[in-house]
């Protein structure tokens, strides 16, 4: 199930499905989608060695429409052109970057679920 788990029409939890699409030497890249905070579909590129994050419309990843850099100190969540995503899912999205880039590897998923 992607989005929302309802109980007597109250929200009881979330589910953000990040799942890897395909890997090179350096980049995972993931699908993102869920229906929780207004929904997102989405595609990101998690870089190992720049810990940058790619944000893409498509599952081409030509041509990224954002790319976000972790260690920038003046670095703003904000918004990804394109995308209309509540800042609550980049938030989730962006922590499963970190693990990655903590593990240094790509699993398959990294799903969040809350």
């Amino acid at each position: 199930m992607i989005g929302k788990t309802l109980f007597k029409g109250n929200t009881m939890g979330i589910y953000i499905q990040i799942e890897k699409i395909s890997e090179s030497e350096n980049v995972g890249y993931y699908h993102v989608l869920t229906k929780a905070f207004g929904g997102a579909n989405f595609y990101v590129g998690f870089d190992k060695k720049s810990h940058k994050i790619y944000c893409f419309l498509t599952n081409n990843f030509s041509h990224p429409v954002r790319i976000v850099d972790p260690n920038d100190p003046n670095e703003v969540i904000g918004e990804i052109p394109g995308i209309k995503v509540s800042p609550s899912i980049l938030d989730k999205v962006f922590k499963a970057a970190e693990k990655t880039f903590k593990m240094g590897e790509f699993p398959d998923g990294l799903d969040h679920c809350a």
